[in-house]
């Protein structure tokens, strides 16, 4: 009896896995800054959270088999989405379930509540019968009380005004014409076009003429004109600089190495033609990795009681030697 009811216990987590699909509706509205910076950001954390999957835990106790299985499916299943989060908000709630079937489960926001204690200290509680809360935070947060991606905000901020600047830049053709009409020689008083004319004439030049394929090459106008371009070309000039740098900034701040990032290796003057460096920095990455699971997963095992060790496969080798 008790063999069938772990094989259903087991069947209906994996079940619900497959079942639950969080639905977003996305409202646009009026778009006038596209997010460049959000998705840099987390293209860099993704370079450490992606080795989840290179990550093989190992049971160095013969107790505590069920609970050891219940940790390593929840690694699997939302490892990733949880140390994101330690990097997006500074902490991850989980969700732990004790007794003869533990659980793991990452808690979303609307499960979990703060309580302040009588010593000024915040606790979170949660709001599901039966399960407490674990608490998974970054060094970071500990400390200054943010996230990882609060302390790159300016220069998330930054990376957003230098690409909507160009992205603008672009739409526009590159250009700003700015035009005026000419008054002839011996006329006693300047020409002045009224709203109507003026308004006019900008809409017809607007959508009848330009680079487009559908608008028109020659324009015939009925009077004399004086037309001045200026050019938007400048708002481009040191792009490249630009964007290096607060991706620099990001690297440090997120300890990935700046050559595993391609905006950074493809604008790279050196061919890599041997690979030490590219080698280097990678071996790097999971060094950086390594730490990161030291101070979450492991240090969360090891408040559950649980005695492990863990494997990173496709680590590259330093002085012929692995690491375990």
């Amino acid at each position: 009896m008790k063999i069938n009811d772990r094989i259903s216990q087991f069947s209906d987590r994996f079940f619900r896995r497959w079942e639950t699909v969080k639905t977003i509706v996305f409202g646009w509205g009026d778009i006038t800054c596209h997010p460049f910076g959000d998705t840099i950001f987390r293209n860099i954390v993704e370079l450490l959270t992606d080795l989840t999957n290179d990550v093989e835990w190992v049971n160095t106790r013969r107790t505590g088999n069920l609970r050891f299985a219940e940790f390593k499916v929840f690694f699997e299943r939302d490892g990733q989405l949880a140390l994101w989060r330690v990097y997006k908000k500074g902490f991850a709630v989980i969700g732990v379930k004790d007794g003869d079937s533990p659980r793991f489960r990452l808690f979303d926001d609307n499960e979990w509540r703060k309580e302040r204690a009588a010593n000024n200290t915040e606790r979170y509680v949660s709001k599901v019968d039966g399960w407490k809360c674990y608490v998974m935070q970054s060094e970071t947060f500990r400390e200054e009380g943010k996230s990882d991606y609060d302390l790159c905000r300016p220069f998330v901020t930054f990376l957003d005004n230098v690409f909507n600047a160009s992205n603008t830049s672009t739409e526009r053709l590159g250009t700003f014409i700015v035009a005026s009409p000419e008054t002839p020689n011996g006329y006693p008083t300047p020409i002045v076009l009224t709203k109507e004319q003026k308004k006019d004439l900008e809409e017809e030049i607007e959508k009848g003429y330009g680079a487009l394929k559908k608008q028109r090459q020659m324009m015939i106008l009925p009077r004399g004109m004086k037309f001045q371009i200026v050019g938007m070309d400048g708002i481009d000039r040191k792009l490249t600089e630009k964007v290096r740098t607060c991706v620099l900034a990001i690297c440090d701040r997120v300890k990935v190495p700046a050559n595993q990032v391609a905006i950074i290796d493809a604008n790279s003057s050196k061919t890599l033609s041997n690979g030490t460096e590219l080698r280097e920095g990678d071996y790097n990455k999971y060094q950086s990795f390594e730490r990161l699971l030291n101070h979450t997963f492991v240090r969360l095992a090891e408040e559950m009681g649980m005695d492990l060790t863990y494997t990173i496969y496709n680590k590259p080798l330093r002085n012929g030697k692995t690491t375990v």
